[in-house]
């Protein structure tokens, strides 16, 4: 299996290199004066595909196909204007029928192009840089025509005038650039600086605080040995434990003299649960006060004794609110 994996990804791996420059050409006039092809002409491709026969060396050649031309654009000067023409490349047979009024021009094109991708890479790098062919009647192979002394020598002033046009382009994005960037530098200089608001004191906090909604209600629904099911209208504070809704609570039981505290409610939240919740008529059943007592008070006040308690809520407002009496025997 690794071996296949390697086999499969390999050429994977060969076509995301890059390429050869696409192979293009323009039409010149027949004259020694560069100067481009100004009447109408018509360039249409005749080729046959070669299709390599599946886990077989050999290839077999689909039917003849024709491709009629549309002439791109080459230099950005619009007063000088070059058509350039891109024809299927590697196609076996081949060839170019260029009319110009009643004058036919027949080029033949090879299949194996490696001679045309170097000549143009040697000239302008990796970019298209199109060959010059000269209409002329006749018959004529493309690897000949492009490397007369005339055509390459005209290639190459024409390749100059896009290095040119690109320099330029470059030139004229980079000052729009600096222009922009002193723009913005004026801009952060003219703009008055913002104070950070000052932080917020004791009484901005209490005020906060105190204008969140608290509890609404809070009541005994049932109790069964130490477990008790309480009653919570109104947003009260949770533990904030993670997938908790565990409400913070205190427990106080009645004695001879009154009401005390037999276990306080947390002055704490953990971070990563809700902070608060709203509630209507909702029912949280509360952890075995004996059990949350033992295991969260000190030595001497681990036993929770029979007797009459209440429950300790608090809301978001933090102000607090008590549940009716219950008994634990």
């Amino acid at each position: 299996m690794r071996a296949l994996l390697v086999l499969l990804l390999l050429p994977v791996g060969l076509f995301a290199q890059p390429g050869p420059p696409s192979f293009c050409f323009l039409l010149a006039q027949d004259r020694d004066a560069l100067r481009p092809l100004e009447r109408t002409v018509q360039v249409v491709q005749h080729y046959r595909q070669r299709v390599p026969y599946c886990g077989w060396s050999g290839t077999w050649l689909m039917p003849p196909e024709t491709l009629v031309l549309e002439p791109g654009v080459f230099l950005a000067d619009s007063t000088v204007r070059w058509p350039v023409y891109y024809p299927r490349e590697c196609m076996a047979e081949s060839y170019l029928l260029i009319t110009c009024g009643t004058d036919t021009m027949h080029i033949t094109l090879p299949e194996d192009q490696g001679a045309l991708w170097q000549q143009a890479t040697v000239r302008a790098g990796g970019r298209n840089t199109p060959e010059v062919v000269r209409f002329r009647k006749g018959s004529y192979a493309m690897e000949h025509a492009v490397v007369e002394p005339w055509a390459v020598q005209a290639a190459q002033v024409l390749n100059e005038r896009k290095e040119k046009e690109l320099r330029q382009e470059h030139e004229r994005a980079q000052r729009e650039q600096e222009a922009l960037q002193r723009a913005q530098a004026r801009e952060r200089e003219r703009a008055v600086p913002v104070a950070p608001p000052p932080p917020p004191t004791a009484q901005d906090i209490e005020r906060e605080i105190a204008q969140q909604p608290g509890l609404k209600q809070v009541a005994i629904d049932h109790v069964s040995a130490d477990t008790v099911w309480v009653r919570i209208t109104g947003r009260v504070l949770l533990d904030g434990g993670c997938v908790s809704g565990m409400p913070l609570f205190g427990i106080e039981q009645r004695t001879d003299t009154g009401w005390v505290t037999r276990h306080p409610m947390w002055d704490v939240q953990m971070c990563c649960g809700r902070p608060w919740a709203d509630w209507q008529d909702h029912v949280v059943m509360l952890p075995p006060l004996r059990w949350w007592v033992a295991a969260n008070s000190p030595a001497a006040q681990k036993e929770l004794k029979p007797g009459t308690y209440r429950i300790v809520l608090r809301g978001a407002n933090l102000r607090e609110k008590r549940t009716g009496l219950f008994e634990l025997r």
